[in-house]
């Protein structure tokens, strides 16, 4: 079982780490939204149940707790790589607090509570995603557009 738990999680790396790569981290705010909310529900579509079962798991064996450990870390850096241009312009507690309440909110955790508890289907988390996450940045930094225009955009 332990072979097989660990074959698991080395297919996990190898057939969805393009998925964790941040290749817009300069583009419009919007698109990078957009962007993080697309990889993060397909992400979660195709290995919530493995994620699950690995949670679940992970309880009593410690090779799973590292790897569950370690796929937070990625979405955590994968985060804090996208929404880089924003997080510059806070304070590092501040900075800290959105990185992670962005990463919270996207999470396999939100994601299995938004469909198990509150029936909600993919089109539905990436549309309430996309506009928490739009709320939540305009809020705390202000708005992309006019940053831009005013040419203070990163």
């Amino acid at each position: 079982l332990a072979d097989l738990q660990h074959r698991a999680v080395e297919s996990f790396h190898e057939r969805f780490s393009h998925v964790l790569v941040v290749a817009d981290a300069d583009g419009a705010r919007s698109e990078r939204i957009r962007s993080h909310v697309q990889s993060r529900v397909g992400l979660y579509e195709s290995i919530g149940p493995l994620l699950r079962i690995a949670r679940a798991r992970s309880l009593d064996h410690e090779p799973l707790v590292a790897a569950v450990s370690g796929i937070r870390a990625r979405l955590a850096e994968q985060t804090q790589s996208r929404f880089a241009n924003e997080l510059r312009s806070l304070t590092p507690a501040e900075a800290a607090n959105l990185g992670a309440f962005i990463d919270a909110t996207t999470s396999p955790d939100a994601y299995e509570v938004l469909g198990a508890a509150h029936a909600r289907t993919p089109r539905q988390v990436r549309s309430l995603w996309i506009d928490a996450l739009n709320a939540v940045l305009t809020a705390r930094v202000g708005d992309d557009a006019l940053r831009t225009n005013e040419g203070t955009a990163r």
